[in-house]
């Protein structure tokens, strides 16, 4: 029979099953429809063994002080066998009990890692990139412990589907910024990997997380001239971002992303200025951050700060992205579509978009303003067929590196972004309740995009926008239900500040409006409640 693991998740124990213990989430909480909560860290959290950074001083101390407790657990024994009055059978053990330790076995519980995460990083990489030692000795123990836990969880949680080579890009990239500035570097990712650490029960982790936070802002605000080591800028940005997004803590005003991205566009424009080049690297980063911005003036309908021509090349019409998939070439379209959004908001309003443009003898008794206004709206009209058309013609393209299964997730995210787009396009025309036919075709697209939201909920997490793009058309409550189910699985796979904020921008803002009959669309809610929807 087996035995229940007497270190599994915290939600396996208190249940009293069999954990797996895979990380970061194990998969007896998966196939039971839970969200894993993680795993608890050990009272003695000092005696906790971290095999992958862990220093020669350390190792030899560390094993020092195991050979003493062996001892004293050895003699224990002893002097308890002469004392029993029962001696156990020719087995050794009860049937119920639960067998003892080995004696060459750390009586202390070991923290599992992931056996990619650091070392074999190291080793995977340096034969691409030539990495030096890193100067571990010289962190402090929580930041030993902070970079393990960034390294152990950060790369498999936010990449689609955890890809392992999607995790390994990542660790190369990083790496290799790490050593020009190792202690730019250390401070940010030891941030995010506090984050993780408080999570897990270590309630100290979230000081030190803040601690590094305002150090590394510090240092970005201290930069007054353009940036020699664009590299290292980029990746500093990237790892705020990432610590803002996956610290729950934070409110709807607390984020700082837009004035990060808005940092990075202004970066990245005088190093540009300059007649350099950025880098592969420098690329790499940038696409992480131009992602995020697109998503924010998607839903605040702007013109995003970073331009996609400058991180969009060649490369990316026959590969992958780690957040974008096969979407890297529909950005410009999506980038074409905030121009339109912007354009429209500043114009005229949405109700009289979806209006005949002009009325049967009605140019006439026109002024000149109101025939410049039904011009204005014409070439809007215009603008937005033109993208449709785009839309509906588009493609992903065809990566042959990748297998069935990964090119099957990268198909289906692509497909939500290709009809998010439409039913983005449809609202900035007709608004919610502007006729029976504009609402009927809206939930016919939102349906559309949840037939491509099936599979795990790890090739999914990355799909945020085109599932609050879709929810935001459900007024059934089978339909609600759906979309919250999605949403809940969403967070459980990539447990984001963001993605539990915009489930509550539509229970608590989207769903109540439609109810109501307001005819509003979510992205002027979204500019009613500023920082509450963030689709990152």
């Amino acid at each position: 029979m087996q035995r229940r693991s007497r270190t599994g998740c915290v939600d396996c124990r208190r249940a009293k099953v069999k954990c797996d213990e895979a990380v970061p989430t194990c998969g007896t909480c998966e196939r039971r429809g839970r969200r894993c909560q993680g795993y608890a860290f050990d009272r003695r959290t000092r005696n906790i063994k971290w095999k992958s950074i862990i220093t020669v001083h350390d190792q030899q101390k560390h094993e020092s002080n195991n050979e003493y407790d062996r001892r004293a657990k050895r003699r224990k024994s002893e002097s308890d066998s002469t004392q029993s009055t029962s001696p156990r059978e020719s087995d050794g053990s009860s049937p119920f009990s639960l067998p003892e330790q080995p004696e060459d076995e750390d009586p202390t519980e070991i923290v599992a890692i992931r056996p990619d995460s650091w070392e074999l990083a190291i080793s995977d990489l340096s034969a691409t990139i030539n990495l030096s030692p890193f100067p571990i000795g010289d962190c402090s123990p929580e930041d030993r412990l902070g970079l393990c836990a960034y390294f152990d969880r950060h790369p498999h949680e936010l990449v689609i589907g955890s890809e392992p080579e999607f995790v390994k890009d990542m660790n190369m990239h990083f790496l290799s910024v790490f050593q020009q500035n190792p202690e730019a570097m250390r401070d940010v990712l030891c941030g995010i990997g506090q984050v993780y650490l408080h999570r897990m029960g270590q309630s100290s982790s979230l000081v030190r997380a803040l601690d590094k936070r305002a150090k590394t802002l510090a240092r970005i605000r201290s930069r007054n001239e353009i940036p020699q080591n664009i590299e290292l800028v980029l990746a500093i940005i990237l790892g705020i971002c990432g610590l803002e997004l996956i610290d729950t803590n934070y409110g709807p005003g607390d984020l700082s992303l837009q004035i990060l991205h808005s940092t990075t566009a202004v970066f990245v424009n005088q190093y540009l200025s300059t007649g350099s080049i950025l880098s592969a690297t420098s690329k790499f980063f940038l696409r992480g951050l131009a992602r995020q911005e697109m998503m924010i003036a998607i839903t605040q309908r702007r013109r995003p700060s970073i331009a996609c021509s400058v991180w969009l090349d060649s490369e990316c019409y026959n590969t992958a992205d780690r957040f974008m998939g096969f979407t890297m070439t529909i950005m410009p379209l999506w980038e074409e579509i905030c121009g339109l959004a912007e354009d429209m908001k500043r114009t005229v309003s949405p109700h009289s978009l979806g209006s005949d443009l002009l009325s049967a003898g009605a140019e006439a008794t026109m002024t000149t303003s109101q025939a410049q206004n039904s011009l204005e709206i014409a070439i809007l009209h215009s603008r937005a067929a033109a993208l449709r058309a785009r839309l509906d013609s588009w493609h992903p393209p065809s990566v042959p590196n990748f297998s069935g299964s990964s090119s099957q997730k990268f198909f289906r995210h692509a497909a939500t972004y290709r009809s998010a787009g439409l039913l983005y396009l449809h609202r900035l025309l007709y608004s919610p309740g502007h006729s029976e036919s504009a609402d009927s075709l809206a939930l016919s697209l939102a349906y559309e995009i949840f037939a491509h939201l099936t599979g795990p909920f790890s090739w999914l997490r990355l799909s945020l926008l085109p599932t609050l793009i879709a929810a935001c058309e459900f007024k059934r409550h089978d339909d609600r239900r759906m979309a919250l189910d999605l949403f809940e699985g969403m967070y459980g796979s990539r447990n984001t500040f963001t993605t539990d904020t915009t489930k509550r921008f539509v229970v608590n803002r989207v769903w109540p409006s439609l109810d109501s009959g307001e005819e509003v669309t979510w992205m002027e809610l979204a500019e009613r409640y500023p920082g509450e929807c963030v689709p990152i």
